[in-house]
């Protein structure tokens, strides 16, 4: 008997290690369930000539000389980064924050592209193309270019605001090399600050901006010869600022010249009293500074030294600006109220102006035409006679092929008419309330122009209209414009016509983030897409007039963010745009909205969009508006994440027929085989259904999910009428459905308070008001408790159907179809071995207990 004992004891002592290891075991595989699995490898950030980098910092130190280096994703490099090399670093829309990225060799260049930094860019020898600069210094610029540089499509800030002497700006430039600048934005307490160039220094179609109080936008110094040039640029001084101030003491030019847009005091220097001055020479533009004079000394005693330098031979004023011309240039008042510099010789009646600038006076325009070089002016007070506006017919004709002769009128472009009517083949350059404007080729009929090659812009474009002849358009496709018979393609927007849609798009819009302006774009015929809308705050609206946008196997019409470049935002934020009377084809997306945008408005009013994935995709935070449209997608028909979205009229949406379903996407679509899918995006704005009137078919009619997990209580749907072919399926909204017909008994689920669903003759559901039932009176002797008791057990089978149907344990919620998600099989599958591992031990460690 003694051993008996002795061998259960044992026996004991082994099942309790093996409760131990398999409690042990249960664990383990509890946390492998539980921990995410680590990362083997960090990703590499970066390309040197093809190899892979996970630094940035030893990518530059190890990088071969000319070599080019990509990023991959956003990158940091601390403190100074020092480059003895040419180095050329593709962004590749990422972001790089550093101290600075510093060059100073002479025999190297530094070529940074298509990005953003955040940190100070200095080089000797540097080129910028499609990249965002932002940085906060107290001295010199956020990017520096000591030698020379190439700078486009860009835009840089120094947020440095404080008011004190030091040079703060978002582009200083200097050196003896050349710089060449366009279609880019800067500004700072200076925008660009010029320190001592030597060489040519160009800037053109760009925007500069001063941000600080008593400070320039245009801050100047140079100790040698200058030569500057800046052209069709906006000048934007701070309220209290200045627009322009420069210091130099050698013999130079700095040109404002045309096509500037230049507000607040120009400021010009004259503390140098030698022979050997520079000149400020203003050619052209348009200066506004309150009414006041623009050109001010920089100080009262120095305003001699200021006429000296100040050379004004063109541009116009908001102030007469008589009192600073030098001999041979007036001053006169226009229609508008502006102020224009012309040269004074035109009171002659007729001059021409030779290639050296020489002027010659002329009797006749006879006499001008036949001294044969240069421009004819004629003056606001000379009326031609019929012989003379022959004359110049036939020498504009004769000199064809040759310079040509212009003709230079100083009058409204009615008088111009008037003076030439009957002339034909003129080169005719109109000085009027909106600047000057060279007509080439005109030919004039009845004192209306019928034809003419170039000349006319969006400045003068109204004030000519009213001369063109009936049948006639604008050619907007350029900034020279031609008068042109009206065309059986592209797009009209008033009387201006633009080749294809994509540039009446631009020319609508580019102007809007600053004054919002909605018009109508009228298409003459199909387009090709995608279609981009990427200007802020552009409006417009699009009348089809019946023809279509094909978008190919890619998009049709998209809303997004785009690397535009230049002066011009990249995100249209605050659009508004309005789509009608056509039809739009895609393979992948009708119309799409990027999630990153706000106050985004869309409104379809009898429109059609095909397409083979989804027809409509909205991300964008901020609101919808359907129309007696049709939107169909062979995957999804709507599928809307943020904002609102309002559905009226004879309006019909269609997705997919089979088995829907939604997967989590971040950056994307989530939804297939339903016609409208509302699924919050992680960005979690407020979304909005309200539906009037339509059809809605697919294999979900109307679905509402979660797929992101956002556990929000900012989504509401409101169904007030409509047809309903297909599933109707809410994870988080109730009581929404007021009204409608519904091919799914499921509808009943989500029907508003005292509403019940009637099944029709067709086999389809409507909705009709509930009607009050009146429990019977309890009869003698029932027990009320024994029938709540039945209804207690009656709900607990009603429990337990609710926990099939949700497919994962969600009471009370419809359930939606699995995603496929094979991470998520293994964990249940892990967790499922633990339980059961568990169980064992219970069972084991109880049994030694019981034994």
């Amino acid at each position: 008997m003694k051993s008996v004992g002795t061998s259960k004891d044992s026996l004991k002592g082994v099942q309790g290690f093996i409760c131990i290891a398999l409690a042990l075991a249960a664990c383990v595989l509890a946390l492998a369930v539980a921990l995410p699995a680590r990362a083997l490898a960090a990703d590499p950030v970066c390309t040197v000539n093809g190899v892979q980098y996970d630094d940035l910092g030893t990518a530059i130190d190890e990088a071969p000389d000319g070599a080019d280096v990509v990023l991959l994703s956003n990158a940091s490099v601390d403190g100074v980064k020092r480059i003895g090399k040419s180095l050329s670093i593709d962004l590749g829309g990422n972001e790089l924050t550093c101290g600075t990225l510093s060059q100073s060799s002479v025999s190297c260049t530094l070529t940074i592209t298509n990005g953003t930094v955040y940190g100070l860019v200095s080089a000797k020898n540097l080129t910028l193309d499609g990249v965002n600069v932002s940085a906060t210094t107290q001295n010199g610029g956020v990017v520096s270019a000591s030698l020379s540089s190439s700078i486009a499509n860009s835009t840089i800030t120094n947020g440095y605001d404080v008011i004190d002497g030091r040079t703060s700006a978002a582009l200083s430039v200097g050196g003896s090399g050349d710089h060449k600048v366009s279609n880019s934005s800067f500004s700072g307490k200076s925008a660009v600050y010029f320190s001592n160039p030597s060489g040519a220094v160009r800037f053109d179609a760009c925007n500069l901006t001063g941000l600080v109080s008593g400070s320039a936008a245009i801050n100047m110094y140079a100790s040698d010869a200058i030569d500057v040039l800046i052209e069709n640029c906006i000048i934007t001084a701070h309220a209290s600022g200045k627009a322009f101030s420069g210091s130099w003491n050698m013999a130079g030019v700095v040109e404002l010249g045309q096509g500037n847009v230049v507000s607040g005091t120009v400021q010009v220097s004259g503390r140098d009293t030698s022979s050997n001055v520079y000149e400020l020479r203003v050619s052209g533009g348009t200066f506004s500074n309150g009414g006041q004079m623009p050109f001010v000394p920089q100080a009262p005693e120095f305003e001699a030294q200021m006429l000296e330098r100040l050379n004004v031979i063109g541009g116009s004023f908001d102030a007469d600006v008589s009192s600073v011309l030098r001999s041979g240039y007036e001053c006169v008042q226009n229609p508008d109220g502006m102020w224009s510099v012309y040269d004074d010789v035109t009171a002659s009646g007729y001059y021409t102006l030779a290639d050296d600038g020489s002027k010659v006076k002329h009797d006749s325009i006879a006499s001008a035409i036949a001294d044969g070089t240069g421009t004819v002016y004629v003056s606001r007070d000379a009326v031609l006679s019929a012989e003379e506006a022959k004359a110049l017919s036939a020498a504009s004709r004769a000199l064809a092929s040759a310079p040509g002769v212009t003709v230079s009128f100083d009058g409204t472009a009615a008088q111009l008419c008037a003076v030439l009517s009957g002339a034909e083949d003129l080169n005719v350059a109109v000085k009027s309330g909106s600047g000057e404007a060279t007509l080439r080729g005109l030919v004039l009929e009845g004192g209306r122009m019928v034809a003419c090659s170039a000349g006319i812009t969006e400045s003068n474009a109204s004030e000519l209209e009213s001369l063109l002849a009936e049948g006639h358009v604008f050619d907007a496709s350029s900034s020279d414009y031609r008068i042109i018979a009206t065309p059986g393609q592209g797009a009209l927007i008033g009387s201006l016509w633009y080749p294809d849609l994509d540039r009446a798009i631009t020319a609508a819009s580019v102007d809007d983030a600053t004054a919002p302006v909605s018009e109508t774009i009228t298409m003459l015929s199909d387009a090709e897409g995608p279609v981009d809308v990427v200007y802020p705050m552009a409006a417009f609206t699009i009348d089809f007039a019946g023809h279509s946008i094909d978008g190919g196997s890619g998009n049709g019409l998209v809303i997004a963010p785009v690397s535009y470049g230049g002066s011009l935002s990249s995100s249209p934020d605050g659009c508004n745009i309005t789509l009608k009377n056509g039809k739009i084809l895609a393979g992948d997306m009708g119309i799409g909205t990027n999630g990153t945008l706000e106050d985004v408005t869309l409104n379809l009013i009898d429109m059609q969009i095909e397409s083979a994935g989804h027809g409509m995709y909205l991300a964008a935070n901020g609101s919808a508006s359907i129309v007696d449209s049709e939107i169909s997608g062979d995957i999804v028909g709507i599928e809307l994440r943020a904002g609102s979205l309002y559905v009226s009229g004879d309006s019909k949406v269609s997705g997919g027929k089979g088995q829907p379903s939604v997967q989590p996407n971040g950056s994307g679509t989530t939804a297939s085989n339903v016609a409208l899918a509302v699924v919050q995006h992680t960005t979690k704005h407020p979304i909005k259904v309200v539906i009037e009137q339509g059809t809605f078919e697919g294999g979900a009619a109307l679905l509402q999910a979660d797929p992101q997990g956002n556990d929000t209580d900012n989504v509401s749907l409101e169904v007030k009428d409509g047809t309903y072919l297909g599933a109707i399926v809410s994870e988080d909204c109730t009581g929404f459905i007021q009204g409608g017909t519904f091919s799914d008994e499921g509808a009943a689920d989500y029907l508003a308070e005292g509403s019940v669903l009637v099944k029709d003759e067709n086999g389809m559901f409507g909705v009709q008001e509930e009607e009050p039932v009146v429990p019977p009176a309890p009869g003698p002797g029932e027990d009320e408790g024994e029938g709540q008791g039945e209804g207690g057990d009656q709900g607990e089978g009603q429990g337990d159907s609710a926990g099939d149907e949700s497919q994962g344990g969600n009471a009370g919620k419809p359930g939606l179809p699995a995603t496929g998600d094979a991470a998520g099989i293994a964990m249940v599958l892990l967790a499922g071995i633990a339980a059961a591992a568990i169980a064992i031990v219970g069972f084991s460690c109880a049994r030694v207990r019981s034994e």
